[in-house]
Parts: structure tokens; sequence; C-alpha cells
């Protein structure tokens, strides 16, 4: 009958949904799908970055310093501030987020990372 009939056409409806979306996934993946030849080797090779860290390192006893001194951490007044709001169990609160945002950097932020940006939590405060 007629339930019957609706059945499969929603049926056919859907399979040909599924393969117009099966089929837009496909393009993408042929326009974003890498060039490379296949080579099991290349993965177990340095990549130009660690390479290039490697040679930049050398023999001597001190490394190059990757990230923060503890000297630029301790005198920005955000690390202390978080650090006293983690004594006090206030750093997961709204409360302590809002306070730490507020809180001036030791230096002036960078042009670019001070730029206000679309759903950023900063230009919020």
């Amino acid at each position: 009958g007629a339930p019957r009939v609706e059945a499969s056409r929603r049926t056919e409806e859907a399979a040909g949904a599924h393969a117009a979306h099966e089929a837009a996934l496909e393009s993408f993946f042929e326009r974003v799908r890498p060039a490379v030849e296949a080579d099991p080797a290349r993965v177990l090779k340095p990549t130009v970055a660690s390479a290039a860290m490697a040679e930049e390192v050398g023999d001597g006893p001190f490394q190059p310093v990757r990230g923060y001194r503890d000297e630029q951490l301790l005198s920005d007044m955000r690390h202390k501030i978080f650090g006293a709001l983690v004594q006090a169990g206030l750093h997961n609160s709204e409360y302590g987020r809002k306070l730490v945002l507020a809180a001036t950097p030791a230096q002036p932020a960078h042009l670019k990372s001070a730029m206000p940006f679309l759903g950023t939590r900063a230009a919020e405060v």
C-alpha cells in the first residue's frame, strides 16, 4: 500500500542524499589530499625543523631557551595573581579567569597578539 511506497521513496531519497554527500566528500578530499609519494621510511626520518634544532644545539652544556625564563614569568603580574588564585582554590572560577585577564602584562603584547579577534574570550572582559 501507500505506507510501503512512501517508505520506499524515503529510503531512495536518503540513499541519494548519502551518495551526493559521499561524492562531495570525495571531491573535497581530492582538493586537499597532499601530493606525496608513498614512502613508509619517511615516517622515521627527522623533519626539517627537528633537524635544524639538532644542528643549533651543539655540544656545550647549555641548551637554548625555548619559552620563558623564570625571571620573565615571575615579573608578570598575571603569573603572580594566578599563583595566588591556585592557592585559594579560585583559579577555575569565573572570578579568577576575569581577574587574570584584567591584569596587565609585564611587557606590552605584540601587536598581532593584541588584536581582537571574533570569538576570543579576552574581548569579553
